[in-house]
């Protein structure tokens, strides 16, 4: 979510990347930077939704960055907003990894 931040005019709005500073020293970050620009172009069809867990918003916290974890809350509320249509519990399942989404585990409305 720090890189959608950090560079969502790079990836939603196509404007050309110019490295400075810690990224330019990244190997095949602009690539990764177009791939993402690439799977959001993607989105518009698909419509597919993040999923601000409750361990991702403590990392989010923790860094102490007012605009990034307000926006980070921002995107936690359209999904909430676009999730409260749905039925049931609604899976937050992709992979078990320490830090990451559990299987097991289910959103209640």
């Amino acid at each position: 979510m720090q890189t959608l931040y950090d560079y969502g005019n790079v990836i939603w709005e196509s404007e050309q990347f110019i490295p400075t500073g810690r990224e330019a020293k990244v190997v095949g970050f602009a690539e990764e930077l177009e791939a993402r620009r690439l799977i959001f172009s993607v989105n518009e069809r698909a419509q597919f939704d993040f999923i601000v867990t409750e361990a991702s918003l403590q990392e989010v916290v923790a860094r102490g960055q007012h605009g990034y974890t307000r926006w980070v809350h921002e995107v936690l509320d359209a999904w909430l907003v676009h999730s409260a249509s749905e039925e049931g519990p609604i899976s937050t399942a992709s992979y078990e990894r320490p830090g990451s989404v559990s299987a097991e585990r289910t959103l209640q409305k």
